[in-house]
């Protein structure tokens, strides 16, 4: 669960990506709950490059990391702002 206005992303990839010069990891998602059903807002794309994605933290909500299908071996991490 976060309550963090900002969080960066980083993808470390373990083998080289296929093709070359693809440059998208995925899609993230904030999902809030309402009266206990999860309520997912768009997407945003996720770049394989480190990123910051900016997001209302009025409430506190989850990520949901939704890889292209061809990410290959990697390690997400995840850093929220304090």
């Amino acid at each position: 669960m976060l309550a963090a206005e900002w969080v960066r992303i980083e993808i470390e990839v373990f083998t080289p990506p296929r093709p070359p010069n693809w440059y998208r990891a995925g899609w993230l998602n904030q999902v809030y709950r309402v009266e206990g059903k999860p309520h997912l807002l768009p997407g945003v794309v996720v770049p394989l490059a480190p990123s910051i994605f900016r997001f209302s933290a009025d409430y506190t909500y989850r990520l949901r990391f939704e890889p292209v299908h061809y990410l290959p071996s990697c390690k997400v991490t995840f850093y929220r702002s304090v």
